[in-house]
C-alpha cells in the first residue's frame, strides 16, 4: 500500500505552487468540518448540513437537472412532482448519511435474512467481493462485513491529495479496513481475494477505466468492468451489499443479495452486477447519488 503513497507524493511533486497550496487548503477544510462534525454535538452538525444541503439544492441547477433527468430515465411512470420530491430528499439525505460516516455512532443493524446469507457465503470458504454502491451511508458497511467476513479489505479511489488519502485511509485501518488504491494496487487486491480475503468495491458510477456500455435502469451506461475481472483474477464469489436507513429512523440496516459466480462474458457478468444494484437503488431511490452523471451525456 505503500505504492499509493508514493505515487501521490510523486505526482504531487510536479504540480505548480499555487496547486499545491490548493490542496493543502482543501485538505485544511476537509479536516476542519470532519473535526467540527465529528467531535461537536450532533445536533448541531446535523443543523448546519441540513443547512447546507438546502443552499447546495438551490444554487446547484445543474445538478438538480441532471437529478430529474435521470430520475426521469429511471421511473419514467412516476411524476414529475414525485421525482422532483426524491431529488430534494435525495440532497438532504445525503447530507444526514455523510454526517453518520463521519461519526460512526448510529447502529448498523444485520437482519436475518441478510445474517442468513452472510453465514452461507462464509460457509462456502470462497474469496468474497463485496459489490457496493454509492448508496446511503455506505462507509459503515465496512466495520460490520469485517465482523462477518475476515479478513476484510476495500478497493478505493485515490482522491489525488495525498494529505487527504493518507487521512482516509487511516481513518478506515482505525476502523477495521485496511484498503487497496483501485489505480496502483489492483494486483494486490487479486493477491487479497486469493489468499481468501473479502474485498469491497463500490461499483455504480461512471468512473475512470475500462467501461462497458451496459444497462443501468434500461438503457446503457457506461459500466466499468474491473469488478467483473477482479472477480475473476481473485477466484472470488460477487456479493451485492448496500447500507440503506432503517424505516423507523434508528440508525441503518446491511441489506445483503444474493451472491453469484462471475461467469461467462465480462459484459454479462458487469450487466449482473448493474441489475443487483439497481435492485438497492429501487428500494432506497432517496439515498443515491442522482446527480452523479451516470450516463456521461450531462443533464
Amino acid at each position: 500500500m505503500a505504492a499509493t503513497q508514493n505515487a501521490s507524493a510523486r505526482a504531487g511533486a510536479g504540480l505548480p505552487a499555487w496547486r499545491r497550496a490548493r490542496r493543502h487548503a482543501f485538505h485544511a477544510v476537509v479536516r476542519l468540518l470532519a473535526a467540527g462534525a465529528g467531535h461537536g454535538p450532533r445536533s448541531c452538525a446535523e443543523a448546519g448540513l441540513r443547512a447546507l444541503a438546502v443552499i447546495a439544492w438551490a444554487t446547484r441547477a445543474a445538478d438538480r437537472r441532471r437529478a430529474f433527468a435521470q430520475l426521469a430515465r429511471a421511473f419514467p411512470d412516476w411524476s414529475p412532482s414525485a421525482r422532483e420530491a426524491v431529488a430534494r430528499r435525495a440532497m438532504g439525505v445525503l447530507a444526514l448519511d455523510l454526517l453518520d460516516m463521519l461519526r460512526a455512532d448510529r447502529p448498523v443493524s444485520v437482519e436475518a435474512e441478510a445474517a442468513r446469507r452472510l453465514r452461507d457465503e462464509r460457509a462456502r470458504g470462497r474469496p468474497l467481493l463485496v459489490l457496493m454502491a454509492h448508496l446511503g451511508a455506505f462507509e459503515l458497511a465496512g466495520p460490520v462485513l469485517a465482523r462477518w467476513l475476515p479478513p476484510f479489505a476495500a478497493l478505493t479511489a485515490d482522491p489525488h491529495n495525498p494529505a487527504v488519502a493518507r487521512w482516509l485511509r487511516r481513518q478506515r485501518a482505525e476502523r477495521g479496513v485496511p484498503s487497496f488504491d483501485r489505480e496502483t494496487e489492483v494486483l494486490a487486491a487479486a493477491r487479497w481475494l486469493r489468499r481468501g480475503g473479502s474485498l469491497a468495491v463500490l461499483a455504480d458510477l461512471n468512473g475512470r477505466g475500462a467501461t462497458l456500455g451496459v444497462p443501468w435502469f434500461g438503457r446503457p451506461a457506461p459500466t466499468v468492468t474491473g469488478p467483473a475481472r477482479l472477480a475473476r483474477a481473485g477466484r472470488a464469489r460477487i456479493l451485492p451489499v448496500a447500507v440503506t436507513r432503517r424505516p423507523d429512523g434508528k440508525g441503518h440496516r446491511l441489506k445483503v443479495a444474493t451472491g453469484f459466480e462471475p461467469e461467462g462474458t465480462v459484459e454479462e457478468v458487469s450487466a449482473r452486477c448493474n441489475q443487483a444494484l439497481e435492485h438497492f437503488v429501487r428500494e432506497a431511490p432517496e439515498e443515491w447519488l442522482w446527480f452523479h452523471d451516470r450516463y456521461g451525456d450531462g443533464p
